[in-house]
């Protein structure tokens, strides 16, 4: 099954079988700032970031999206954030 779908906005993830929407604020260079869901008719803040002027990440509210700078992939490896760019490798 797919566990989430990427869109302009944010993401539609699979919750047995419905899809919940969570939607992106980006800033002027595309960098995630601020990932919200729309709860019940209330706006419940899930993710907030905010990046040096090199492009380190500091979390404010941590998450799990990890679309973040430049909508690139950031992953964990040997204990340090690395940014993927262009090709994914497995």
């Amino acid at each position: 099954t797919i566990d989430f779908i990427q869109h302009e906005y944010g993401r539609a993830k699979n919750n047995g079988g419905t899809y919940v929407y969570e939607y992106d604020l980006k800033d002027h260079l595309g960098n995630v700032r601020y990932r919200f869901d729309k709860n019940g008719g209330i706006l419940r803040k899930l993710q907030t970031d905010d990046y040096y002027a090199f492009g380190l990440r500091k979390v404010i509210t941590a998450g799990n999206n990890k679309y973040l700078y430049n909508s690139k992939v950031y992953r964990m490896s040997w204990g340090s954030m690395v940014m993927v760019q262009g090709s994914m490798t497995r």
